[in-house]
């Protein structure tokens, strides 16, 4: 499992926290990283979770620490328990 060597501090970022966390994503595709961590503000964890909560390549887990929380991205793998979608079956 590839991982990026320490979390990533966007603690400080009060505008642009999105974009600025995806284009982190984007970059550890790019580089075929399984794992991105991040520092962020304590107190936005519903935030993320309902901004990230439905993302499909990336399961998130957040952790509470003093001071700051972590919030983890893992690369989820490919899910094929689900029938092909065949539109001569309809």
């Amino acid at each position: 499992m590839n991982r990026n060597e320490s979390p990533i501090d966007v603690r400080h970022v009060v505008c642009n926290l999105m974009p600025t966390l995806l284009g982190h994503l984007d970059l550890a595709r790019e580089q075929h990283q399984d794992t991105v961590e991040f520092l962020i503000r304590q107190g936005i964890q519903q935030e993320m979770r309902s901004a990230f909560g439905t993302v499909g390549v990336w399961r998130i887990e957040i952790e509470t620490h003093i001071g700051h929380d972590l919030l983890r991205f893992q690369r989820a793998g490919e899910e094929r328990n689900l029938p092909d979608l065949n539109l001569l079956d309809y």
